[in-house]
């Protein structure tokens, strides 16, 4: 029958703000379902700061081996280890395991189950990043933290409070540039509107809300300069806080002629702007 390997650990932590903090109430866990049978065992694991949770699918391996496996990765955090035989997939099996807190939940179609530990409500705030997806790129921290975002190693850096950031390869040709506008929402009647509807000219590319929480759009309009064809791709992020809402205006200008040859760096761009870790909390 179905195995649920619960490891409770010593730390609550965020995955999104990166920060990690030691356990209260709340804490993170790691857990392995392991079904009846089949090829995959699923590794849960969940961050009780923003009640993230990451999900993947690991080779067949015997329950020992995977207690082993928490040893050597999360030992110096680890609390405690609980193995929980699933033979009904709900609730009573927790209790039956002397596990009274919390409540176990089953993905759709059935895939995997998880201990969730304190009831709240679990989601994958940002994907996990790939062995390998970052080489050759540094990260940017925006006046002292408003933003944090990764970009190439070779590209130069400027930033202050009056003109915001420009970031460019010094051999490119496109550059990058961030402003942050703050407004204080502390009267209003109802939620900020972060997104607004695109103006004649804006091509609309994408839209939605992103792991963070955070609403966004991307867009790209047309501009002529010095007799040159241009242009401009936004990303427009807005993050609500208690009393104001903050929104991180990205462009990025580039020759309309070299669209071609910067797909690739237009496409790197989208990854990690998109993966931006906004400061938390309200200044």
């Amino acid at each position: 029958m179905p195995v649920l390997l619960i490891a409770r650990l010593t730390v609550r932590g965020s995955y999104v703000r990166d920060v990690e903090l030691p356990s209260d109430a709340t804490f993170d866990t790691v857990q392995f379902f392991v079904p009846d049978d089949g090829p995959v065992v699923y590794r849960v694991r969940t961050f009780a700061v923003d009640h993230d949770i990451h999900v993947h699918g690991l080779g067949r391996q015997p329950v020992e081996a995977l207690r082993a496996h928490l040893d050597r990765t999360v030992g110096d955090v680890l609390a405690g280890v609980d193995e929980v035989t699933l033979p009904t997939m709900r609730r009573p099996d927790l209790l039956a395991a002397g596990i009274d807190e919390g409540d176990l939940e089953v993905a759709p179609q059935a895939r995997f189950a998880f201990w969730n530990p304190d009831g709240g409500q679990y989601a994958t705030r940002a994907a996990p990043i790939a062995p390998g997806e970052r080489d050759g790129l540094r990260e940017v921290v925006y006046l002292g933290g408003i933003a944090r975002f990764w970009l190439p190693e070779t590209w130069e850096v400027e930033q202050d409070p009056q003109s915001g950031g420009c970031f460019y390869d010094p051999d490119g040709e496109g550059t990058l540039r961030l402003s942050v506008l703050t407004f204080d929402t502390s009267a209003a009647t109802g939620p900020p509107a972060l997104r607004q509807p695109r103006k004649p000219g804006e091509r609309q590319i994408d839209g939605g809300t992103l792991p963070t929480g955070c609403e966004f759009d991307v867009y790209e309009v047309s501009a002529v300069e010095d007799g040159e064809d241009l242009r401009i791709r936004y990303w427009q992020i807005g993050q609500e806080l208690a009393g104001q809402c903050r929104i991180h205006v990205f462009s990025y200008t580039y020759p309309a002629a070299a669209g071609a040859q910067l797909a690739g760096e237009l496409a790197l761009l989208d990854r990690e702007l998109r993966r931006m870790i906004p400061y938390p909390d309200p200044v």
